[in-house]
Order: structure tokens, then sequence, then C-alpha cells
């Protein structure tokens, strides 16, 4: 009975090691290598190919991008306003990143709408002398 289970375990545990492991096929591939196909990347495991996003990429409307590139930059009509969407690599993981750019004057504080105020008031008043 011991040699039937030494048996078991040396066909099961020792041989695939010894040949080489476990394959994956269409693509033929071996344990542990992947792939990357646009945003996907697909690994060998267990004898079948696993798919999940590439953590090295962006994906942006189903299209990779790589770390430190732009993906895509918005301006407003008037160019009053600027929207940049890149990538970037924090923590080791790719993330899409939004960066906003205001290229037009300063919003008004509470004191220039008082100001302002004041000076309508005045105009109004020298009006109906």
């Amino acid at each position: 009975m011991k040699m039937i289970v030494l048996s078991l375990v040396l066909a099961v545990c020792i041989l695939p090691a010894v040949q080489g492991g476990r394959k994956c096929h269409h693509p033929e591939g071996n344990d542990g290598e992947s792939f990357t196909e646009g945003c996907l990347k697909r690994t060998c495991k267990a004898e079948v190919w696993r798919t999940s996003l590439d953590a090295a990429l962006c994906c942006y409307k189903g299209q990779p991008y790589r770390p430190n590139t732009t993906i895509t930059t918005i301006t407003t009509d008037k160019g009053c306003a600027k929207a940049v969407l890149s990538c970037k690599l924090e923590d080791d993981v790719a993330t899409v990143v939004l960066q906003a750019e205001k290229k037009c004057g300063d919003y008004s504080t509470v004191e220039h709408v008082e100001e302002l105020k004041r000076l309508v008031v005045q105009y109004i008043a020298c009006d109906k002398e």
C-alpha cells in the first residue's frame, strides 16, 4: 500500500516538474508565462490562459497607454480651461490621472464682489440725481 501511495505522489508531484511543468495551448505557453494583447494580460496558470487587465498599462476607451504618456487633451471653446488625461505610474500600477488647468483670470473674491456692488449702487444713485 505504501508503494502505491509513493508511486502516486511521484507521478503527480515530481514527474510534471521534471518534464517542464504544465503547458497552456492555443497559443502554446509554459506555466507562469504571460503576454499582453491591447489592455489585457494573459497568464498561463494550471494549463489555462487566465485573462486580466494589465496593471502596467492604462486603458482608456479600449486602447492601451503606457505610463508617462498623454491620453487626451481637451480645451474649452474660449481657451480658458484645459483638461489633460494622462497615464501615470503610482505604486507600480498604471493609473489614469486628470489634470485641470484654468488659463484665464482669477475668480472674484468676496472683496471684489463687494467693491463691484458698491460701485453699481453708487452708479445707480448718481443716475437718479
